[in-house]
């Protein structure tokens, strides 16, 4: 095998994070990414689930205030426990890297909703400021201001829930000397007029922006547009607070008047707070959440669909090793017929690398190699495993590689593996069913004859017991015997006496 040299500052991120959680996660593809971190999908080995790992940029390292404010999102976010926040997992302790672990949500994002279905209907907006201004206001009874609400940070799950993400420039009370004077944090469209004047910033930040939410919702499009930043700013600041209904009249009058409130150019026009916003946006039926969250639900899962897949587990499986099974054991697994699981085949993907549509089969000969360095639990199979040789890695091309794996023939051999574990555990358990059973029988025959030995030994007591009383009887009545035979001899021989005739002179 080939190595290569990489040198350092140049190796893809990607890389640099497998090595860092390698015997945890099996880190897949990259989900995302943004100015300051970036997110991929992974597997938790322990768990055997799907989570996603948000890694800051290594390009801002160098910066401590950076650091601190990474690892500040991971302890804020950690902190919320509601149903509609990201939670998060674990946190990484990598020298070189910073980055922590969290839910990964299967599904897509509103703002790519916005992007490819456009304005939405009344009740599902009402839903989504429901849901995200009850979490938002959870954050804030907390102490916790988001300061970056806006629809990307916004996730539809495939169980009909939203779930806000990204605390990365959170703002808690009582942390301070983590912000840069005069500097803009957020989002041009999405930020408020305080934020512009670098003024303390306040819950009513995000009340302002989950209401620029809402008018893109039914819209389509933010309030304030612009080419540049400048003109972006001027509209939150001076420009008038638009009418929702001037775009689309048949929005009801209380919602329009809502949003009008919520963009407010000062805080204090504002709602007291966002749970005060949302009971004033209104509520929608039962019949209506039913078929809003049915819309959420199909809407989740076309994104699933564009979402990286895991079809091959990178890191091998460790073989538990078994006793072997006595000879008429192995004898009855071969004999008896064992239901083999229908192993699961992912969408026909692209041909193998190297592969010419409508050539000739390669040889499976290699497969034989990888299914064994796969089963061991080498290094190698984390090598000939990796996951551009089966399409895992989000459409880039794969690199030429020395190694030429059909990964539908490695599926096939993991199956038939797979299978041949199943019938040998089939086996061992039919064989310690067997011994179990003749384990019971035998118990039974020597209870059985624990219980003829207690009847005999009884049986034994009474013969002796019998015996005693009659010897008892018979000494008892020795003397009487003795008596009695003691006087027959004597009357015998005073008969004899008398029966004798007198001699003759």
């Amino acid at each position: 095998m080939n190595h290569t040299w990489t040198p350092a500052g140049t190796e893809p991120l990607i890389d640099r994070l497998r090595r860092a959680v390698i015997g945890r996660y099996d880190v897949y593809a990259e989900l995302g990414q943004g100015g300051m971190a970036s997110v991929f999908l992974a597997l938790d080995l322990a768990l055997d689930r799907k989570v996603a790992i948000k890694v800051m940029s290594p390009a801002l390292m160098g910066s401590h205030d950076n650091v601190e404010r990474f690892k500040r999102e991971a302890k804020v976010s950690a902190a919320l426990n509601h149903p509609h926040i990201i939670g998060i997992l674990a946190v990484g302790d990598d020298p070189e890297l910073a980055f922590f672990v969290m839910k990964f949500v299967e599904g897509r994002s509103l703002d790519s909703v916005i992007r490819d279905e456009g304005p939405q209907s009344v009740p599902f907006v009402q839903s989504v400021i429901n849901s995200a201004g009850k979490a938002l206001h959870y954050a804030h009874t907390r102490g916790v201001i988001h300061r970056d609400v806006k629809p990307a940070n916004f996730m539809l799950d495939q169980d009909g829930w939203l779930v806000v993400t990204d605390f990365g420039i959170a703002k808690q009370g009582d942390v301070k000397g983590l912000t840069v004077t005069g500097s803009l944090i957020g989002t041009p469209y999405y930020m408020s007029p305080e934020q512009y004047h670098g003024k303390p910033v306040s819950p009513s930040a995000d009340q302002y922006a989950l209401g620029i939410v809402a008018y893109e919702l039914l819209t389509g499009t933010q309030p304030y547009t612009g080419d540049t930043v400048a003109e972006v700013m001027r509209g939150h600041l001076f420009d008038e607070v638009p009418d929702v209904r001037r775009v689309r009249p048949e929005v009801p009058a209380e919602i329009g008047a809502c949003i009008s409130r919520m963009l407010a150019k000062e805080p204090a026009q504002r709602y007291a707070t966002l749970e005060d916003a949302v009971m004033a946006f209104g509520a929608i039926t039962p019949t209506q959440e039913v078929q809003v969250r049915t819309q959420i639900i199909e809407l989740a899962k076309t994104g699933v669909m564009k979402q990286p897949q895991i079809n091959v587990p990178l890191s091998p499986i460790p073989v538990a090793r078994t006793k072997p099974m006595p000879e008429h054991d192995e004898q009855l697994a071969l004999t008896t017929p064992v239901p083999r699981p229908r192993p699961t085949r992912p969408a026909p993907a692209s041909p193998a690398l190297g592969a010419t549509p409508g050539a000739a089969p390669r040889s499976r000969m290699p497969v034989v190699g990888a299914l064994a360095l796969l089963l061991v639990g080498g290094a190698g199979a984390t090598v000939l495993l990796r996951p551009e040789l089966f399409g895992i890695g989000g459409g880039k091309a794969s690199q030429p590689s020395a190694v030429v794996v059909d990964s539908a023939a490695i599926r096939d051999s993991i199956a038939l593996a797979q299978n041949a574990s199943a019938a040998r555990a089939d086996s061992i358990a039919r064989a310690a069913a067997l011994a179990g059973a003749d384990s019971i029988r035998a118990a039974d025959s020597i209870g059985r004859v624990v219980l003829a030995t207690r009847d005999s030994v009884a049986r034994a007591d009474s013969i002796r017991r019998v015996l005693a009383a009659r010897a008892a009887a018979a000494r008892a009545t020795r003397p009487a015997v003795r008596s009695g035979a003691a006087a027959v001899l004597r009357n015998r021989k005073d008969g004899r006496r008398t029966a004798v005739p007198p001699r003759n002179p």
